[in-house]
């Protein structure tokens, strides 16, 4: 047997040394990847808010920005009596308190036994709560019982989110159907339109709610629209208002009032009661768990629009037309603000040639028609909102501070179970361009 010299094996130090080093390489390029990986989560976590925050607030800016948009009618330039612009208000022909077969309304309108005038006051076209843990105030249905009220609040899927505000308003929506022709008679009204506007009014045919709106007026009342898309007519219940249809061909005339730009508009489809509020839902990802989100309910009908929003307030500015001062308020304080809230509607018989309540023989309207309960919403110029929106899934292992100075809060304190989460502010003011005050 012989043995090859000058060759031999790794000693153990060299061994040591490769196994060092590879561990080193392995270490690294595991740090390398974890690091990598936090950092996409935070990116992910990041790009979700700031999509999460945009859409929030492109759908809540658009909605309060048309608060009380009444076709062209909301248009108000006159100047202000007695602190606040006189109202353009919505006249109430069917009554509230019956069902919409028997000539009801919809959306938590006030009874036409309760407003004596047969006006609805602009006040229901805006109303904000100031929630706790509890219940807010003013009460959800502060606007009506018939008003879409968010869920009770409570930690399971399905509830509100403790302590976040609700918010609701209402307007027109559409281009309406143009009124060609009007035929009034001692029985009913009809409304003739150009061509079919089914599609146009968002409806289907049959008997509902609907409104007339011109550049003068709106009224409220029930109807039945033809299946043919070319005409409607009003119901006989609709006589049940003061002065029921005989009011309504005062006010648009056996021409259709064509000088006011007529158009004719289906409740359920046109006219929205819009109410935003958090509710938490089922996680998709982790069964069992639930996470915030913002809902926009219409009619009735609530959708999801961002996940991750834990934190909702409104404040609203109220502006005094005769001073120009302006402060801001959030619900429970503007809807017990005492302000004068008299400057009477139009008279639709054109008795009453001040619009102030000065007592005279023709502007006799009971009091209790014009100093109406939650009057300071009509004094509402602008809605501020803050939100707080986070990643929903934890997207790092460090903890993450965060600011909500919605409610002056300089550093505020991680909520349980939102550990190691991101979080963001997003705040905006947004006018009431179209409010009827």
């Amino acid at each position: 047997m012989s043995f090859i010299r000058g060759r031999s094996g790794f000693s153990i130090i060299e061994i040591l040394i490769a196994l060092l080093i590879g561990a080193i390489l392995i270490l690294g390029i595991g740090t390398i990847f974890t690091t990598t990986s936090n950092n996409i989560r935070i990116q992910r976590g990041i790009s979700q808010m700031q999509e999460s925050g945009r859409i929030a607030l492109q759908r809540l800016t658009d909605d309060v920005s048309q608060t009380g948009a009444l076709h062209c009618s909301s248009l108000d330039f006159r100047p202000p009596v007695n602190g606040i612009t006189p109202p353009r208000a919505i006249r109430l022909v069917a009554n509230s308190t019956a069902s919409q077969a028997a000539g009801g309304l919809i959306n938590g309108f006030p009874s036409i036994g309760s407003v004596a005038s047969g006006y609805a006051s602009p006040r229901f076209m805006l109303q904000g709560h100031d929630c706790s843990s509890g219940a807010c105030t003013p009460l959800l249905n502060a606007l009506g019982s018939a008003t879409p009220n968010p869920p009770a609040s409570g930690a399971a899927s399905g509830t509100r989110v403790p302590n976040a505000d609700v918010l609701t308003i209402r307007r027109l929506s559409g281009r309406g159907a143009p009124i060609a022709s009007v035929v009034s008679t001692n029985a009913q009204i009809r409304w003739n339109f150009p061509s079919n506007m089914l599609t146009r009014l968002g409806g289907t045919a049959g008997a509902g709610v609907a409104m007339i709106g011109t550049c003068n007026t709106a009224a409220l009342f029930t109807a039945s629209l033809d299946g043919s898309g070319t005409f409607a007519t009003a119901n006989s219940a609709s006589n049940a208002g003061p002065g029921g249809l005989t009011a309504m061909a005062e006010a648009f005339g056996a021409q259709g009032d064509q000088d006011g730009d007529p158009r004719f508009f289906w409740g359920p489809a046109n006219f929205l009661t819009v109410t935003y509020f958090l509710q938490n839902v089922d996680d998709r990802a982790t069964p069992g768990r639930v996470i915030p989100a913002l809902m926009r309910q219409v009619n009735g009908t609530a959708q999801e629009i961002a996940r991750g929003v834990e934190r909702l307030d409104f404040r609203y500015a109220v502006t005094n037309f005769i001073t120009g001062n302006t402060q801001w308020m959030d619900a429970s304080e503007l809807q017990t603000l005492v302000t004068d809230c008299r400057p009477r509607p139009f008279n639709v018989a054109g008795a009453c040639s001040s619009q102030v309540n000065n007592a005279a023989a023709t502007c006799d309207l009971p009091t209790g028609d014009l100093e109406e309960s939650g009057c300071g919403w009509r004094k509402v110029t602008a809605v501020e909102m803050g939100m707080l929106i986070n990643t929903s899934d934890r997207v790092g292992d460090d903890e993450f501070t965060y600011t909500y100075s919605m409610e002056g809060e300089v550093e505020a304190t991680v909520p349980a179970g939102g550990e190691r989460m991101l979080r963001r502010e997003f705040r905006t003011i947004v006018p009431i361009r179209n409010w009827v005050r």
